[in-house]
């Protein structure tokens, strides 16, 4: 099961904790930026499942290679293969909610 976004797992009772297919961008945008997201916490933390779980499968469905890239304002982009480097990285905060 994939966890939610509000941390713990999915469920239909709560709309934030989960991401629809029909969802319009904007929803999604609102949804993601209320994520259960403690900075240095990986257990329970909704965006990091999201990633994991979501995001880096379509990756490799869209272009044949898992990779999620996070911007940043300073300095080269954040590239990650795997969901455990990034978990690493979540963790000594050089990479964080924002």
């Amino acid at each position: 099961m994939v966890p939610g976004l509000a941390g713990g797992k999915m469920s239909a009772s709560d709309p934030n904790s989960k991401i629809d297919l029909i969802d319009p961008p904007d929803v999604v945008a609102r949804k993601i930026k209320k994520a259960n997201a403690p900075p240095k916490e990986v257990e329970g933390n909704g965006l990091l499942a999201f990633v994991e779980h979501v995001l880096l499968p379509a990756s490799k469905l869209l272009d044949g290679e898992r990779r999620f890239v996070v911007e940043r304002q300073e300095g080269e982009p954040l590239v990650y293969s795997s969901a455990e480097a990034m978990k690493e990285d979540y963790q000594k905060d050089i990479v964080s909610p924002r």
